[in-house]
């Protein structure tokens, strides 16, 4: 059987395509809809209240801006929520929200340092653990096979 028309499409058509099915929406949280598509452009933005927020570090796991708040202010952060997400003002730790799964905060009046930091979680750490421990398990099967396989001996040890 042979196709019977071949339609040539360039990349945008794909890229742009509203199809559930991409890769990049297998992997979002609960909450987060698969046609997720962030309509600004910033990283942080005032929600509710009156300030201006300058975002001074943007790496993976770390957000550092400069918020100054006329009123008390609402910051929605146009990163995801995953457990592990820090957030601190002026050093002090401070309650983030999961709202719709973005990460949403409450900052006081006035002049401050804010921070959002991705750390490690207790599963995290316990699942490192066992990733490097299996790792050591197969070097250390692996040395322990090469002189075996050297004199050939191909049989599994018992």
């Amino acid at each position: 059987m042979q196709p019977t028309r071949f339609e040539q499409k360039n990349d945008t058509f794909y890229l742009t395509f509203p199809d559930p099915t991409r890769l990049e929406t297998y992997f979002l949280p609960k909450g987060i809809s698969r046609d997720y598509r962030p309509a600004i452009s910033e990283r942080l933005v005032i929600a509710k209240g009156v300030g201006e927020i300058k975002l001074v570090e943007d790496k993976s796991g770390k957000l550092t801006a400069v918020v100054n708040a006329s009123t008390h202010v609402t910051v929605l952060a146009r990163t995801i929520f995953f457990p592990g997400w820090d957030g601190f003002i002026d050093t002090h730790p401070i309650p983030i929200r999961n709202e719709h799964g973005l990460i949403v905060f409450d900052v006081p009046k006035g002049l401050h340092i804010l921070e959002l930091e991705f750390q490690e979680t207790p599963v995290r750490r316990v699942g490192d653990f066992i990733s490097l421990l299996s790792l050591f398990f197969v070097v250390g099967w692996i040395v322990r096979m090469l002189p075996r396989i050297k004199m050939g001996k191909k049989t599994i040890p018992q």
